[in-house]
């Protein structure tokens, strides 16, 4: 998962029931094997990957019945100057046969005492019961207190059974979008401000001249070595040298834990948090080695130090400076204009994940890293612009999933809505799948949908061969489908992204009519259901007056001494909001 530029990392804390399952997903998530038995504090851990930053704080066991107020109370402070200034997710892994209604009671409580917005910024991890057997589906009536955590999780959980590394990044920044990459602000304060909790114990100069800019600063002494002013978040402190097991000699130090061990492959950062202050360790790898290239050299040094701008870096030479000034106009783009939300959708085979890696210039995305059944919000910088693409799975489910899906796609782009539905279609006759997929589409959305919908007739080849301009007007199911949508339609090779700045132009030129929102919004959805059961409470009271004028015929007839059989015409209506 890359943050936004101008995110600079992703903080996530591990809380549950079981270390060693959270400990096994922190290392998933960094990638590396560094959390490993009980902890007695919290430990937080940054790994530097491409151009981004993920920071895991890993939790003791806060469920723990036998812990006391009080150093329950230390362990969440200690969480919060962990997560300082704070976290942007709860990823709550659970074990659902061990996960009792006790520790669900804790746990709520433990996240109300963070922060009343805590259950928003949520996403609960099921770990796979012990018992069950491959393929089976988990059966949550089984596990109440585990149902009762996802419903205050506002339903967002995600199955650990075949879950991988790209997936759970996926699910992390799909929850990070929906709070508008917004922390958390913890209730409890991670340090204090009066001053008579200020330290009073000054240093020697020593120390200060080697803190170089933190003259004239108290220091506050924890243990055997120094840490920061009560007044700073952190203090970031990058190792170099060239001896890997004496960098992780100090960096132990430093943090008064063995994190580092062995050599790195990458730069690592981890934070350790004192009473109150933190010190942040940036540890690197062996960027001293002889044998290192050039362009390695640079990726290292990149991730060390380029992760807070974005990863937006130019290598400058004397020949390249046109470059430099393209850049420099897009990241001003990129800040002026609105960012633009796009939905695709489609039946599944259609294109969808290719198209979308091909808008958003992103390859790392396969169809089969997708999920099937969950809606995946992507975001990247195209054409100088912010653009916001969620994926909506193929509409052939139940009745409620559908609303479900629906619904969340469209709040994945609140407040502004969806700018433009744009709808997959492989340029082929239209087949049984792809017209119950268009038919689900029109149902669930209603006909207001029509207005901000483009239709991709998706192709892997020349997008402007004379063979697919004639099939576009010689098929009869292709040309009905895009005349319901007013010819807003555009054959996309969606092996070649140079139709995606015309593709954007023709998204931006779709003005609804006068009057209308720019965007399909939560509100016109909400609309558009209750609109859908009044239509259907009106034929229900319709036919209700038809079975009441056939009762009362049938009851004169039989008056009259005639036996008639009324027909059978009650039928039951459903509504499937």
């Amino acid at each position: 998962m890359s943050p936004p530029p101008d995110m600079s990392e992703v903080r996530v804390v591990l809380l549950g029931n079981n270390q060693s399952e959270r400990n096994r997903v922190g290392n998933l998530l960094l990638g590396q094997s560094l959390f490993s038995g009980a902890l007695r504090d919290c430990l937080r851990v940054g790994g530097v990957g491409e151009n981004s930053q993920m920071v895991v704080i890993n939790t003791p066991d806060l469920l723990d019945p036998n812990i006391s107020h009080e150093e329950l109370t230390e362990k969440i402070q200690s969480c919060v100057s962990c997560s300082d200034p704070g976290p942007h997710v709860f990823l709550l892994v659970l074990q659902p046969e061990d996960f009792t209604e006790e520790q669900r009671i804790r746990l709520q409580s433990i996240l109300e005492t963070l922060s009343l917005r805590s259950f928003d910024h949520s996403l609960v991890l099921v770990s796979t019961p012990r018992q069950q057997s491959a393929g089976l589906l988990l059966n949550y009536v089984e596990y109440p207190s585990l149902q009762d955590m996802i419903r205050k999780c506002r339903f967002r959980h995600v199955e650990q059974r075949n879950l991988d590394h790209q997936e759970l990044l996926t699910r992390l920044g799909q929850v990070v979008k929906e709070n508008h990459e917004q922390h958390v602000h913890c209730g409890l304060s991670s340090r204090p401000t009066d001053d008579h909790n200020r330290p009073t114990d000054a240093v020697s100069s020593g120390p200060e001249r080697a803190a170089g800019g933190l003259q004239g600063k108290r220091l506050k002494r924890i243990g055997s070595y120094e840490l920061i002013p009560p007044d700073m978040s952190e203090v970031r402190v990058v190792l170099l040298g060239n001896n890997q097991s004496e960098r992780n000699r100090v960096g132990n130090f430093l943090l008064g834990q063995s994190v580092f061990s062995g050599p790195l492959r990458d730069c690592l950062r981890v934070g350790g948090v004192g009473e109150n202050s933190q010190m942040v360790v940036i540890n690197t790898p062996d960027l001293l080695d002889p044998k290192i290239l050039l362009p390695e050299l640079t990726e290292k040094i990149q991730s060390c130090i380029i992760a807070d701008c974005g990863g937006r870096l130019h290598s400058m030479t004397e020949d390249n400076i046109p470059s430099l000034m393209e850049k420099m106009k897009n990241i001003v783009r990129s800040k002026s204009n609105p960012p633009l939300n796009l939905v695709l959708c489609g039946t599944r085979g259609s294109g969808k994940t290719s198209a979308a890696n091909t808008i958003l210039g992103q390859t790392q995305y396969s169809s089969g890293s997708i999920s099937p059944t969950e809606c995946v919000k992507r975001q990247a910088e195209v054409c100088g612009r912010s653009v916001t693409l969620v994926e909506l799975p193929s509409l052939d489910e139940t009745s409620e999933a559908m609303i479900h899906n629906a619904w969340r796609c469209v709040s994945l782009c609140d407040p502004e809505g969806v700018h433009a539905f744009l709808l997959a279609v492989p340029l082929r006759p239209l087949t049984d799948e792809d017209k119950a997929e268009l038919q689900s589409i029109q149902h669930v959305f209603t006909s207001e949908i029509r207005d901000f919908t483009r239709v991709l007739l998706t192709v892997e080849s020349d997008p402007n061969a004379p063979a697919f301009a004639n099939f576009v007007d010689q098929d009869k199911g292709i040309k009905e489908l895009c005349k319901s949508y007013a010819d807003r339609c555009t054959v996309f090779n969606i092996k070649n992204n140079k139709q995606v700045p015309e593709l954007l132009d023709a998204v931006e030129k779709m003005s609804p009519l006068e009057g209308k929102p720019l965007g399909f919004t939560r509100e016109m959805f909400i609309k558009a259901q209750m609109e859908k059961i009044i239509q259907q409470d009106i034929r229900f009271k319709t036919q209700n007056d038809t079975i009441i004028q056939q009762d009362r015929l049938i009851a004169k007839l039989q008056a009259e001494g005639k036996e008639l059989k009324r027909p059978n015409t009650r039928k039951y209506i459903t509504c499937c909001l």
